[in-house]
């Protein structure tokens, strides 16, 4: 996976949070792959997004907890309920 933070030379052990939209299918291997990519440059893997039950960003990070705990307990969440 290409990096761009490393480009735009973001120090290591920042957050990187993308935004992840209410109608956005995300699905915990995304989510997943998503966070080790950035671990494995020495960034801190985020996301922002709504955790109301109805959309599937909650179901799926609640998924990845169950199977991956040790990647997801690694991630910051930043909510924003709507």
């Amino acid at each position: 996976m290409d990096i761009r933070a490393l480009e735009l030379g973001i120090p290591e052990e920042t957050a990187i949070s993308p935004e992840i939209r209410d109608d956005e299918p995300v699905t915990r291997d995304f989510l997943r792959g998503y966070a080790t990519a950035l671990m494995a440059e020495g960034y801190t893997p985020g996301f922002k997004a709504n955790t109301d039950a109805k959309v599937s960003f909650d179901r799926e990070f609640s998924r990845g907890m169950q199977a991956d705990r040790e990647v997801f307990k690694k991630c910051l969440i930043w909510t924003c309920t709507k």
